[in-house]
């Protein structure tokens, strides 16, 4: 089973109020993104249910402008396990990877907020405590 990754960077730029964000998705040690923009929002789709889903774009947001012509396929396998079938950009190749652990990296990088806590159970009189 492959590795994910997702790994994001603050550039800083000449203005210091600036900050520009550097993002990488890499599934064991290839990185998916170079030269196209990550679109976190369909990223994160993927993980929740099976489709076809647009993880890659230009910057004007239209694949096609970048030459992808092709959606990610994305299926939902049982134990947890996610298959990426992608085409674009080539070569043709799959990707199949734990979608906890997938699920880990996006909130460790804030793409999704981790799961709150459940409150602990209130605490119940024993019999007898409440004989006063």
């Amino acid at each position: 089973m492959a590795r994910f990754e997702y790994i994001v960077k603050n550039l800083k730029r000449a203005n210091p109020r600036s900050v520009r964000r550097s993002v990488m998705l890499r599934i064991d040690g290839e990185v998916l993104n170079l030269g196209y923009v990550m679109c976190e929002d369909e990223l994160v789709r993927s993980l929740e249910k099976p489709g076809d889903y647009w993880l890659l774009t230009c910057t004007c947001g239209e694949p096609g402008c970048a030459g992808l012509f092709s959606p990610f396929e994305v299926e939902h396998l049982d134990d947890g396990i996610i298959h990426w079938h992608v085409t674009d950009p080539g070569p043709e190749r799959d990707f199949y990877f734990s979608r906890d652990q997938a699920m880990r990296e996006l909130q460790k990088a804030g793409e999704i907020a981790k799961p709150a806590k459940p409150l602990p159970l209130p605490l119940l009189p024993t019999e007898g405590e409440n004989d006063a």
